[in-house]
């Protein structure tokens, strides 16, 4: 007689295994994975990526997968209408990337990305102030991430439909616009 493994499957999970309906989330993932081999890019990559190493101290490396996906997302940020992009130093080297430098509109948008903390160190006075004034625009942009985030607690997104995540984001960002103006009216009256 053959022995039973926990991984065997039951005649419910095989009666009822083709009938159980597949998540958009699901489909999603399925979609994603089939186009982009995952796992035989991180494969390849991490022997050579930097892994954090005993007594170092700092932030923690990403992980392979994260850097991967940011990496290959970056030409789809830019919009149509862009003509300088601001982007922090995860995204150095962007702007030299063949799939940009080849590309009619990307090829012509100006790249402002922001220098490694370590180089601030070495940097003349005018050199840190360039540095400072990217970091402000910036902070203006990802400060409404930071109120969504926090003042509305919207952490996680749930896959429960494009329209309804689009409609949710703008009611949250026409909030945090909203809360940003009457903080910055109560401050001018404070001050006054």
């Amino acid at each position: 007689m053959g022995s039973w493994t926990a991984s065997s499957l039951s005649f419910t999970d095989v009666e009822y295994g083709n009938r159980r309906r597949v998540s958009r989330r699901e489909q999603f993932l399925e979609t994603m994975d089939a186009t982009i081999p995952w796992a035989t890019w991180v494969g390849l990559i991490e022997p050579h990526y930097y892994s954090d190493r005993p007594g170092k101290t700092g932030r923690k490396a990403k992980p392979v997968a994260t850097m991967l996906r940011m990496y290959l997302e970056a030409p789809n940020l830019v919009r149509a209408d862009d003509e300088t992009v601001y982007a922090d130093y995860g995204y150095q080297g962007a702007a030299k990337r063949p799939e940009i430098t080849e590309h009619e509109h990307l090829s012509k948008i100006e790249w402002r990305i922001a220098a490694r903390k370590g180089a601030l160190k070495t940097m003349t006075d005018h050199d840190r102030a360039i540095e400072s004034r990217k970091a402000a625009v910036r902070a203006k942009v990802e400060h409404p991430f930071l109120i969504v985030k926090r003042d509305f607690a919207f952490t996680k997104t749930r896959y429960r439909g494009i329209a309804k995540n689009l409609n949710h984001l703008q009611m949250l960002f026409a909030s945090a616009n909203w809360l940003m103006r009457a903080r910055a009216i109560a401050l001018t009256q404070a001050t006054a």
